[in-house]
């Protein structure tokens, strides 16, 4: 049985690329025992089951056979957006980690791929099946400390917590910002509906950690995930 592969593979051995592949034999045991004599960049697709559909790409480069990529690896996973509202600016003020309150006036979320947007309005995305693997968590938005505030905001999935961020917000008033957030969450299982949403913390001062939505150039909130 022979795979296409959608786009071409160049497998690099040193300063230049040794060989080219645009068809995959697949084999049902492991290359190094299954293919005699490889040549230099020559690419098999290893599925124990013979299916075709779970299996991992092998690269030959040097003396040995090197994971390339395994079937459904890569890429975007989901993606939630909220577009920009002046009505949409989620606040907090607790001295310890937590999620952001719900804001029933902010937009619903947009969704993509295999997300859906949280039970409630609140700056995260939902998944009703992760499969075991590491995922690459990113936010873009407009998160704050207002004056003589200092805040910690993260990722969480309700359980783990990645992409930690300090922010202090400058002396009188006014507002400090920040743009991004990047997570990494592994699994060693396939999880169930899972949210990943932004939290914070505010360690000192009188004032709000914020996620703003809409008030700072009609910026609009979002939470992508990506298959590693």
């Amino acid at each position: 049985m022979v795979l296409s592969i959608a786009s071409m593979f160049a497998f690099a051995d040193g300063p230049s690329a040794k060989g080219l592949g645009f068809v995959a034999p697949q084999v049902k045991s492991n290359p190094t025992n299954s293919v005699a004599n490889p040549h230099q960049g020559e690419i098999v697709f290893f599925d124990s089951s013979g299916t075709g559909t779970n299996g991992s790409f092998f690269g030959f480069s040097g003396s040995s056979w090197k994971k390339l990529m395994s079937a459904g690896d890569s890429g975007l996973y989901g993606m939630a957006v909220t577009d920009g509202s002046t009505d949409c600016n989620w606040l907090y003020t607790n001295s310890s980690w937590g999620g952001f309150p719900e804001i029933t006036a902010c937009p619903a979320a947009t969704v993509t791929q295999n997300a859906s947007a949280p039970s409630t309005k609140i700056p995260g995305v939902t998944f009703a099946n992760l499969p075991a693997g590491s995922y690459q968590v990113y936010m873009s938005g407009v998160l704050a400390s207002e004056a003589d505030t200092v805040c910690t905001f993260r990722l969480s999935d309700g359980t783990n917590s990645s992409g930690y961020q300090f922010l202090v917000g400058p002396q009188s008033s006014g507002e400090n910002y920040l743009g991004t957030i990047v997570g990494t969450f592994t699994y060693a299982s396939a999880q169930s509906n899972i949210t990943f949403q932004v939290q914070a913390n505010r360690l000192a001062g009188p004032n709000h950690c914020k996620l703003v939505d809409g008030s700072v150039g009609n910026m609009r909130f979002e939470l992508s995930v990506i298959r590693l």
